[in-house]
């Protein structure tokens, strides 16, 4: 998902003073230019003590390492973080996914020195965490998590654990889970091994299945830990991953909306992946390869493979067509579309991109990027069961994508015009649990008075999102959508949400 952005307009009024904010400690307030700032650290976390003070704004501590020190106060705002780190013990603490996230001495990571970052419209907030064992258990505390919804203007909390060494899992608490959801939010994870995206009903299910804590790991594993089956079933060079949840001693396998996972892979292509099954059966997932990350989406976890995929054959792109010139605007978006299996030539070396597109051609696409699930019978008197499209769109209707013109018929052979395509594409979105909620005003448009009552959220949606960008002052909403401009608007809208 992609986080909403709000310009403010403000005007500048002097100032003679700047405010410090104190995370986990007192000082704050409003300080002079110049002036001596003097924080100090509040007691330490049962089992833990102080290790030092933090800022990312520049300013230079009298003594980091001290609980109480000062700091000259610079002509910006300044925001500081007291840290804290385990007390040494001689015994080395038992460690459960999913519990208390107590660290000891005897971890060979960093504790206590870092602190992972969400992402708010504002910048950044600030947690503590602790590593033990591969796990990173986040300081979420009530008013942190309270502050991050206060902060943030968006429609995504993105945790960055992503330069903490040796983890493969984040622990958090469920209450955390359980606000950002009510807030609307998505909720991503980066680790070193990749990241995850839970989508609002993920969120939710996930958090009604947990008790107090969960861990999320995202690990890549030997071949040696699998069974006879298993390692029958993968190729000498193909990178296993397992992919849990767990709470207490409890494993969550299953859950409502979808995970999606950004995983990097600089190995030999073409990519693709595969879930693993405990009987040694793969089964192909839709998956994109992009920038060296492979991108897929699930809705249960166990054992996924990453590999050469050797039943595609073209490794690097070729371009087939004579009518699409590497000069052309459209250029990018048609190899994207093509390498994608999303469409296709017209013929013998053509793309034809200043032809129209289907109506029947369009679900076809947004089916095939969901793997092509099977569907009941259609309820359109105009779809022939024999037509390639046949499924695709009995897939569409069934899940509210597409609902035809009111009168029985769907015209699949009818060219679908800009606004239509918005239309589609944003029923796709809420489908998908994408964030719809971006619009655009539309007024700058000379023909904005064109566009169809029942398009208008659909094409302010697809503006805002830079989807469907216009000629100039003008929309042409009710203009055919040519192959060059579908593979464009494809182009965009996965690579901004398909994550």
């Amino acid at each position: 998902s992609d986080s909403a952005t709000v310009t403010v307009t403000v005007t500048e009024i002097p100032i003679t003073k700047y405010e410090v904010e104190v995370n986990n400690g007192t000082g704050g307030g409003s300080y002079e230019v110049g002036a001596t700032v003097t924080i100090t650290a509040d007691t330490a976390p049962s089992g833990q003590v102080f290790a030092k003070w933090t800022t990312a704004d520049g300013v230079a501590f009298t003594n980091a390492n001290a609980s109480t020190t000062t700091f000259t106060m610079p002509a910006k705002a300044v925001t500081v973080t007291a840290t804290y780190k385990d007390k040494q013990t001689s015994n080395e603490d038992d460690d459960t996914p999913g519990g208390s996230g107590s660290s000891s001495s005897g971890s060979s990571s960093d504790i206590g020195k870092d602190q992972a970052t969400v992402s708010a419209a504002n910048g950044q907030v600030p947690i503590n965490y602790t590593v033990s064992k591969g796990i990173a258990t986040l300081s979420l505390t009530t008013s942190k998590i309270n502050k991050i919804i206060e902060e943030s203007k968006g429609n995504e909390v993105v945790i960055d654990l992503s330069k903490v060494k040796d983890i493969s899992a984040v622990s958090l608490p469920k209450k955390a889970l359980e606000t950002f959801k009510d807030a609307g939010f998505d909720v991503t994870l980066k680790l070193p091994t990749g990241t995850i995206t839970m989508d609002k009903d993920a969120a939710a299910s996930i958090a009604d299945q947990s008790g107090e804590n969960l861990t999320i790991e995202l690990k890549q594993v030997a071949s040696s830990t699998l069974t006879d089956e298993q390692k029958e079933a993968i190729k000498k060079d193909d990178i296993v991953f397992e992919i849990n949840i767990i709470s207490g001693t409890k494993k969550i396998t299953n859950f409502d909306g979808s995970l999606t996972f950004q995983i990097p892979y600089d190995g030999p292509q073409p990519v693709a992946v595969w879930y693993l099954n405990e009987k040694g059966d793969l089964e192909k997932l839709n998956s994109i390869f992009e920038n060296g990350m492979v991108t897929f989406s699930t809705n249960h976890l166990s054992y996924y493979v990453v590999g050469v995929d050797e039943t595609k054959t073209e490794v690097k792109w070729v371009n087939p067509f004579a009518d699409v010139k590497e000069d052309n605007w459209f250029y990018e978006a048609v190899k994207y579309v093509y390498e994608n299996d999303l469409m296709k030539g017209t013929g013998d070396n053509t793309f034809s991109p200043n032809e129209m597109t289907t109506r029947g051609m369009i679900v076809t696409i947004l089916h095939r990027l969901e793997d092509s699930p099977s569907a009941g019978a259609n309820s359109f008197s105009d779809v022939e069961g024999n037509k390639y499209y046949a499924n695709a769109v009995a897939w569409a209707s069934e899940n509210n994508i597409v609902s035809g013109y009111g009168n029985g018929k769907f015209g699949p052979e009818d060219a679908i015009t800009r606004e239509q395509l918005a239309t589609i594409l944003m029923n796709y979105a809420n489908y998908k649990g994408y964030d719809v909620s971006a619009k655009a005003d539309l007024s700058k448009y000379e023909d904005s008075k064109e566009i169809s009552n029942w398009a208008l959220d659909a094409i302010s949606w697809a503006n805002a999102e830079g989807l469907i960008q216009g000629d100039g002052n003008n929309l042409t909403p009710t203009a055919n959508a040519t192959r060059a401009q579908v593979a464009t608007i494809l182009n965009r809208f996965i690579e901004k949400n398909v994550k």
